[in-house]
């Protein structure tokens, strides 16, 4: 990637089309899982994004073993409905996530609001769950 201080002054658009978790369009335009991390490498690499400064602790074996498959699994189900499009904004070492459409999001207006959701939510269910939520931390605080 170019140094963040010599990447464009200008922001760079771009959308990205999931289904099932996977990238598989990048500004309406199909590809492969190996184009698309080429394609985002070139775009976002000249916007001075994906550098990163971490310390490796690796698990010998991992990438062959069961329980890598037993977590592979587990992500699958968890991403069968991430279908949809991200807009996003990159510009000077960042990402910012602009827009996002989902014809499976359970994201509502009427229910995420402050104001009368016509009695979809009742504040008075929060208590309950916080309290219930909370029993494991105050068991654990006692030991």
């Amino acid at each position: 990637t170019v140094s963040p201080e010599n990447a464009p002054d200008k922001a760079e658009y771009i959308e990205i089309t999931y289904s099932k978790g996977d990238i598989t369009a990048i500004d309406g335009e199909a590809m492969s899982p190996a184009t698309v991390m080429e394609v985002l490498n070139q775009r976002a690499g000249a916007h001075g994004i994906g550098r990163d400064d971490i310390v490796e602790n690796r698990f010998v074996g991992m990438k062959f073993a069961p329980e890598r498959e037993m977590l592979q699994a587990a992500i699958d189900k968890t991403q069968e409905t991430v279908n949809g499009t991200v807009r996003l904004k990159l510009y000077k070492g960042g990402i910012t996530v602009v827009g996002r459409k989902s014809d499976d999001s359970l994201f509502s207006e009427k229910i995420a609001t402050f104001e009368d959701d016509e009695g979809a939510y009742d504040q008075k269910d929060a208590a309950g769950f916080i309290k219930l939520n909370a029993l494991r931390l105050r068991l654990k605080a006692l030991k």
